[in-house]
C-alpha cells in the first residue's frame, strides 16, 4: 500500500487521541484494500509501532 494515498475521517469531528486505535485502523485498511470485509464479531485494540511491532494495551 506505500504507492497510496490514506486520509482517515473519523465520524462527527470525535478527536482520536487513544493510541489503542492504531491497530482498529490498520484492519479497516487491510479491509479495505483487500477488499473483503472483518467480521463483525471482531473488536481489536492496541499500539502498531513505526517497525509494525503490536502492543497489547495496558491495562488499567
Amino acid at each position: 500500500m506505500s504507492d497510496k494515498d490514506v486520509f482517515v475521517n473519523v465520524v462527527g469531528g470525535v478527536k482520536v487521541m487513544e493510541t489503542s486505535a492504531d491497530l482498529a485502523l490498520f484492519f479497516s485498511l487491510v479491509s479495505s484494500f483487500h477488499n473483503r470485509p472483518f467480521p463483525r464479531d471482531v473488536v481489536v485494540f492496541g499500539e502498531v509501532e513505526l517497525a509494525g511491532e503490536i502492543r497489547p494495551v495496558p491495562s488499567g
